[in-house]
């Protein structure tokens, strides 16, 4: 809403040097009139994560119908992130931001025919999996590295329909310190500050040039998957935010 609302401007590139470094997925597109706009300085993707021991390495998002995983197949709920990932699930079944039909119509199934759990948050999601009450669903990278240092047998698969968002920083059109403002945002782009990121929270470098130690290795987003990651047209999905929510409840949850 703010790059929309004309509140931002772009990057000065010949001062974030750094902003060409960055993997395109990381990047958001073009909007208004911004085209060098925003980048994350980490990448948080959410992929299909599973329990190791109880459920086999997903393809695709169509394993979550597997009837072997019927009652323990967590989902996101729409005001948590489940409106986002629908719109990526929607992608890979044919539909648009604007014909959630597809979407719609798989997840009525999931919950339906494959009891399907609603997961409220990311903490439920962590307590879900530890507790093994949950075997399979859409999580985050990070969120998951965190599972696995406490023992949890899980790994992520980073399926076709895979979602990428980030942290990073956009600049205030207008502001009075622009050129500081620049120059902060390329050191995040650097690799040396994405990995003490990566260090700390788990979530690889956005940064194609990161040299990601032996020890962190297991943290790194494999670039033969960033093909895998479905592009959200924000501003069309905000604009049916409210149908799609009704929609939801109404065929979705049965409410």
């Amino acid at each position: 809403f703010l790059a929309l609302g004309g509140c931002l401007q772009d990057y000065e590139l010949d001062i974030v040097t750094n902003y060409k470094d960055i993997i395109d997925a990381a990047k958001e597109p073009p909007r208004a009139q911004l085209k060098n706009w925003f980048a994350a300085f980490v990448l948080v993707v959410m992929g299909l994560v599973y329990n190791t021991k109880e459920a086999q390495k997903p393809a695709s998002y169509q394993d979550l119908l597997n009837p072997k995983y019927k009652g323990r197949v967590g989902i996101p709920t729409y005001g948590w992130v489940g409106n986002s990932w629908m719109q990526v699930l929607n992608k890979t079944l044919g539909g648009n931001e604007d014909n959630v039909d597809p979407g719609i119509a798989f997840l009525a199934q999931l919950v339906k025919k494959n009891d399907a759990v609603v997961i409220e948050n990311t903490d439920a999601a962590l307590k879900a999996f530890t507790r093994e009450e949950i075997v399979i669903m859409p999580f985050w990278n990070g969120r998951t590295a965190v599972l696995q240092s406490q023992g949890v047998p899980v790994d992520i698969e980073y399926i076709p329909g895979s979602m990428l968002v980030g942290n990073g920083f956009p600049i205030l059109r207008g502001g009075k310190f622009i050129k500081q403002t620049n120059e902060f945002v390329n050191v995040t782009l650097t690799g040396e500050y994405q990995l003490g990121m990566t260090k700390r929270f788990f979530y690889p470098p956005s940064n194609r040039n990161a040299k990601i130690p032996a020890e962190m290795a297991k943290y790194a987003f494999p670039a033969d998957k960033e093909k895998n990651v479905v592009p959200i047209d924000y501003e069309k999905m905000n604009a049916h935010k409210s149908e799609y929510l009704d929609r939801w409840n109404k065929e979705v949850l049965g409410a």
